[in-house]
């Protein structure tokens, strides 16, 4: 992918915004691993898109 820092991150945030799961996904690389802060951790982008499901099924 040929984008800059600033245009990763405000895909990634638009993605959330618009519920976006595949415009989140597509800005992560295949070994993301991501902590939340109230301790859930997931890693790979199939753990974060079962995340995601879930999380935008739930609201």
């Amino acid at each position: 992918m040929n984008a800059t820092y600033k245009q990763l991150v405000e895909a990634y945030f638009t993605g959330w915004i618009s519920q976006n799961k595949q415009q989140i996904l597509d800005t992560l690389s295949e070994d993301i691993y991501i902590e939340e802060c109230y301790g859930p951790c997931y890693s790979g982008k199939k753990q974060i898109t079962t995340w995601l499901d879930n999380w935008f099924k739930q609201g």
